[in-house]
């Protein structure tokens, strides 16, 4: 409808309720929906419901939707098998699903893009390739031991020394590893291509080259196996355990060789190589890059620093990966959508409402899901919706927390946001590893910004509006349990950082922030009775609470925690920074400047704390005393923001651009471009790009992930 003038409240709630009836109901599921592809035509869809109910999904390449997979037996787990499904089409599906009532309900159509398939590849066996004899079982069995050792069934396994093949064959059969044979006998070489390709497997899961020389013509950390043949039929393993070394990817790689392997120099000092002799083999499991960083939040840490504190990387740098995922499958670059994360050598990338997990030292896509409800944007005004820990992902959807395996992307539980006693419905906000806790918070429902119209954030208007939550709360990272809640005023999501301990976070108390019926909170309203707080990570009590002014953050309003220190900026035509003694709140140092440029993000840009310093728009600042120890900041076009490591810091400007901070060295890497935020993090001793710049039009012709290492370590490969 259209009318002449705007209508007043009581109108509107007139008109509501004569035609609420016909307006569709928009029920959600518990947990769900989400999708696994499991091969080229076939999708695992699973969901879950408050109550037992049959699982029912009807979907189709066309509107309405008629095709149904149903399991009549009542369940809260649903998981149905849909096959028959083809590449590059959209289809649309909904889940059908009953309350405790016995009404039937829908969730609104949600749409599947087939375009590419990040499933395994498809392999069809030929077992006459390889007939039973005497050497099966052996085979068999030594393939087995080998994947049980490693723990994983997807990457890239090395075999030195080919034989005929067997190992190879027996491995793919139980596995979805690509794997490569080197070997120095041509003639081997030759004899193990024929029987692999009668097998189905030669070119589509496996490789074999022939190689003579001291050097392996891989990259570096490439193999999550290293294996041999050789070594399961008695005889000597070409190559030597240099060339191991140098390919064995870290944090878990695993090296299956001879026992006399273990008594050389190379082996026995290598810092990084956990050697076990056990059995009759040598194995050697690959530890963390001494020296090597996580970045484990949306700023690195939970304390927002935009740093790894890498030690390993700086410039020049090399290419190590690239590939998959491209553009297609990601979310617009205005959206400033969240960062990608990387802990104990994966990569875990946010891309549109799919997830992905990788492997960050050779680029393999571990798993991939589908989640309609994946989606958050407007990150310099809220916060990000996931964080790692370890070994687990944890991803906001709604109003619930996932714990997800890092490594095989299964759901591993999900946790309730803990709601406010407001009669508000409620979504998941902020997410952090508090140290003991996960910290979460409570957003009113349609408070978080979701980007899926082309909006590009870029300027201080309505969409500057900061998100805002209701309280702050912690709970057990395994039982979910929660262990304190607070709640007073409206906290400001990108004020939240955590670290030594304690939790700080700038609120809200003013009655036009408290009353205000959305989450998100305008200039007028957010910087009036501004408090600073800081919590006790393990109990949630105040340590200390301050109020504090600023000059007003129009265009954003940060908050970072590093070594005692609290550092705020709020930008409006000017950049204001002001520093406080984590201690007690009390300040230590303040300066403004002006705003280098006001398009692109250029009042947008997030603070970097490295060495002891505070890097902010132009200018460098000592975190401590506040004196300017660097006035000549590389010039930044593009409208992403820095991260850093100890030795480097690392953003846009045409292209993808490193600065070391030892040399003052700045490069480009010509034809490569991140996103509209923070989309370069350096992570595990390398430096990781996943693929951010779809939908823009710049002239950057090169869309895809890649990874990079300290210059030197591939040439000499």
């Amino acid at each position: 409808a259209i009318f002449d003038r705007a209508l007043s409240g009581e109108e509107i709630s007139e008109r509501w309720n004569q035609n609420k009836s016909i307006v569709p109901e928009q029920i959600h599921v518990k947990v769900g929906p989400y999708l696994q592809r499991t091969d080229r035509d076939t999708i695992i869809a699973r969901w879950e419901t408050e109550s037992p109910c049959p699982s029912v999904l009807v979907y189709g390449q066309e509107i309405p939707v008629q095709t149904r997979v149903e399991d009549k037996a009542p369940k809260t787990q649903h998981e149905v098998v849909i096959d028959g499904f083809e590449n590059q089409k959209m289809y649309y599906y909904r889940i059908e699903f009953a309350d405790s009532e016995g009404k039937v309900h829908s969730t609104r159509l949600h749409e599947l893009d087939t375009t590419f398939d990040f499933a395994p590849v498809e392999t069809h066996l030929n077992e006459e390739a390889y007939p039973e004899s005497e050497d099966t079982q052996k085979f068999a069995a030594a393939a087995q031991e080998i994947l049980d050792r490693a723990g994983i069934d997807r990457g890239y396994c090395v075999l030195l020394g080919v034989g005929e093949g067997r190992l190879a064959y027996e491995l793919a059969k139980r596995s979805d590893l690509e794997i490569l044979c080197l070997d120095p006998d041509e003639a081997k070489v030759q004899d193990a291509r024929r029987r692999l390709d009668k097998a189905g497997l030669y070119g589509v899961r496996v490789s074999v080259q022939q190689h003579e020389g001291d050097s392996l013509p891989l990259a570096p950390y490439l193999a999550n196996i290293v294996a041999s043949e050789n070594l399961i039929r008695g005889e000597a393993v070409p190559y030597s355990p240099q060339d191991v070394l140098k390919i064995l990817r870290p944090n878990g790689g695993i090296a299956i060789l001879p026992k006399d392997w273990s008594q050389s120099p190379l082996i026995k000092d290598a810092p990084d190589l956990l050697v076990t002799t056990e059995s009759e083999w040598m194995v050697g499991e690959r530890k963390p890059l001494e020296g090597a960083g996580a970045w484990t939040h949306q700023y690195g840490d939970a304390g927002n620093t935009s740093s790894s504190h890498d030690r390993l990387l700086g410039g020049p740098l090399e290419v190590l990966w690239y590939g998959e995922p491209g553009p297609r499958p990601m979310t617009d670059r205005g959206t400033r959508s969240p960062a990608p994360l990387s802990i104990n050598g994966r990569l875990f990338v946010q891309g549109d409402r799919r997830l992905f997990g990788l492997d960050a030292y050779n680029g393999t896509i571990l798993w991939e899901r589908e989640i309609p409800d994946l989606r958050r944007a407007n990150v310099p005004r809220d916060c990000s919706n996931k964080m790692a820990r370890g070994d687990q992902l944890f991803v906001a959807i709604r109003d619930r927390l996932w714990k997800v395996d890092g490594q095989t992307g299964e759901l591993l539980n999900t946790y309730p946001v803990t709601r406010p006693d407001t009669g508000f419905d409620y979504d998941w906000g902020y997410i952090a590893d508090g140290g003991t806790h996960v910290l979460g918070s409570a957003v009113r429902h349609g408070g978080l910004y979701i980007g899926a119209d082309g909006e590009w954030y870029d300027k201080p208007n309505q969409e500057s509006e900061k998100v805002t939550s209701d309280n702050l709360f912690a709970i057990d990272p395994e039982s979910g349990e929660v262990a304190w809640v607070y709640e007073k005023g409206r906290i400001i999501n990108p004020t939240i950082a955590a670290g030594d301990g304690s939790v700080y976070f700038i609120e809200s108390r003013s009655p036009e922030a408290t009353e205000f019926r959305s989450a998100r909170l305008g200039n007028d309203k957010i910087f009036k009775d501004q408090y600073m707080v800081a919590l006790d990570e393990q109990t949630g009590k105040v340590i200390w609470e301050r109020p504090v002014e600023f000059e007003g953050g129009n265009w954003v309003l940060y908050l970072s925690y590093y070594d005692g220190v609290i550092s705020v900026l709020a930008t409006t035509r000017q950049f204001h920074l002001h520093t406080f003694d984590a201690k007690d709140g009390s300040p230590i140092w303040e300066h403004h400047s002006e705003m280098r440029r006001d398009h692109h993000g250029g009042g947008m840009q997030h603070p970097v704390v490295t060495r002891g310093n505070i890097y902010s728009d132009s200018l460098a600042f000592n975190l401590h005393s506040g004196k300017v120890v660097n006035d000549n900041l590389p010039e930044r076009r593009g409208c992403g923001t820095m991260s850093a490591a100890e030795n480097a810091i690392f953003f846009r400007h045409h292209f993808h651009s490193i600065w070391d901070l030892d040399t003052d060295e700045r490069i480009q890497y010509e034809g490569l471009r991140s996103g509209c935020w923070l989309g370069i993090v350096p992570a595990g001793g390398i430096l990781l790009a996943p693929e951010s710049s779809a939908g823009c039009y710049c002239a950057d012709p090169i869309q895809t992930s890649i990874a990079f290492l300290p210059g030197g370590m591939v040439s000499e490969n």
